[in-house]
């Protein structure tokens, strides 16, 4: 019994410390982004999206932010295409603009879609990502050996 009375703080001090800060993107699109893109700033991963929801025509991602990356009113969002496979990111910048924001603030910002594809949709990329991969699987099959 003294063991348990030992263990169950250290569980519950690990837990605690552990939650990400939540806060709540409205989004104009949300086109390849799913639970766990990357949230970033400078490249470096401070979150990761939670959730997403629809609500009329606003797409709104829950995000899970370490505590140890504050974020403020001011911050700037941008759902960015980071490789040629369509993998996406939400970048931050100006992170500590405005306001500090308190874990479950809506941001009052819009994120919007950008391509590394200079003046291509992101939704036409995402059909040309998908084509390219339905396009492998059919190779594969085709090459492999029949039994």
């Amino acid at each position: 019994m003294n063991k348990v009375r030992l263990i169950l703080p250290v569980i519950l001090l690990l837990a605690g410390c552990s939650s990400d800060h939540t806060f709540y993107l409205p989004v104009a699109d949300a086109s390849g982004v799913k639970v766990g893109t990357p949230v970033e700033v400078k490249g470096v991963q401070i979150g990761m999206v939670k959730n997403i929801e629809l609500s009329g025509n606003t797409a709104w991602l829950t995000l899970g932010i370490k505590p140890e990356y504050p974020l403020g009113a001011g911050a700037t969002f941008t759902i960015s295409t980071v490789s040629f496979l369509g993998n996406r990111a939400i970048t931050v910048e100006r992170t500590l603009a405005g306001t500090p924001l308190q874990s479950g603030d809506s941001l009052q910002t819009t994120a919007y879609q950008q391509s590394v594809f200079t003046g291509v949709d992101a939704a036409k990329v995402d059909s040309l990502v998908r084509k390219i991969g339905e396009a492998g699987t059919a190779l594969i099959k085709l090459l492999e050996p029949e039994n």
